[in-house]
């Protein structure tokens, strides 16, 4: 079912990393995966959108751990990442699919900072004119004595997939050398199955997102020739074959005319 009517598994670019549900992909107006959960193939590279966000997809660990590693598109490839939108490791991601950050710590960068702090390592790259620099904090500590919320312009929270003491200064702080490197790594996201796939994938199909309409069917056997055809079930979301009901609805009647076959008036239906 994976291969013809899913069309998974897939890559993209130099088919390095393995898409496969319940990540999905379009397929003439349909994909297969969990909701919200649909990569694309972008300029060779797999992008997935979270939170009104471009990412590129990095690695995807169908284990128990259920791991998904995504960098920025604002950070992927720039000689000094500028990333603006934050992303906070105690998020909860926007999406029907339950997805969150798995992360150790965040960074906090400051964006132009019009008074600095001695002995407090900056990002060259981010300079302002000389006069005004910006700052990448990871530290455990709190952050040094300063007003950095009045001082600087702008606050990104992003959460970081590498240790502490690998690349931060004694302050906490990235430093010219680390800054980009770090940032490119990118970061974890876990995934959890949405409660109307579970009920899907304990039947043994796979969810099915409708991109007209955006709703979830559930996709059971081999649909190659012939598209399935669902019916909602109110507050499941989840298709079910109503005729199997009404065959069960008959079977009292055939009993009857077995044990009774003279009797043929009970049988007058219509």
């Amino acid at each position: 079912m994976k291969d013809s009517y899913c069309k998974l598994p897939f890559t993209c670019g130099n088919g390095s990393l393995n898409i496969d549900y319940p990540f999905g992909h379009d397929v003439t107006g349909y994909y297969c995966g969990y909701p919200g959960l649909k990569i694309k193939c972008t300029d060779e590279k797999p992008v997935i959108s979270l939170a009104n966000r471009l990412y590129y997809v990095k690695n995807l660990d169908y284990s128990i751990r259920r791991l998904l590693t995504v960098v920025g598109m604002d950070v992927e490839g720039k000689e000094c990442p500028r990333p603006t939108q934050s992303m906070n490791m105690t998020d909860n991601i926007g999406l029907p699919t339950p997805l969150y950050v798995v992360a150790n710590f965040n960074t906090s960068i400051f964006y132009n900072c019009s008074n600095f702090l001695p002995n407090v390592s900056h990002i060259s790259c981010l300079e302002f004119r000389s006069t005004k620099r910006s700052y990448a904090f990871s530290g455990e500590n709190p952050l040094p004595n300063f007003d950095w919320y009045k001082n600087c312009e702008k606050n990104v929270v992003l959460p970081l997939l590498t240790t502490r003491s690998a690349y931060l200064d004694k302050l906490g702080f990235l430093t010219d050398s680390n800054y980009t490197s770090t940032l490119q790594m990118g970061f974890r996201l876990g995934w959890s199955t949405p409660s109307n796939c579970t009920y899907c994938e304990s039947a043994g199909g796979l969810c099915s997102i409708s991109e007209a309409t955006n709703d979830l069917t559930c996709a059971v056997g081999d649909y190659e020739e012939t598209p399935p055809k669902h019916e909602e079930v109110p507050n499941q979301g989840i298709s079910t074959n109503l005729g199997i009901a009404h065959v069960l609805m008959l079977v009292p009647l055939v009993l009857a005319y077995l044990i009774h076959p003279l009797d043929s008036c009970l049988y007058n239906l219509f």
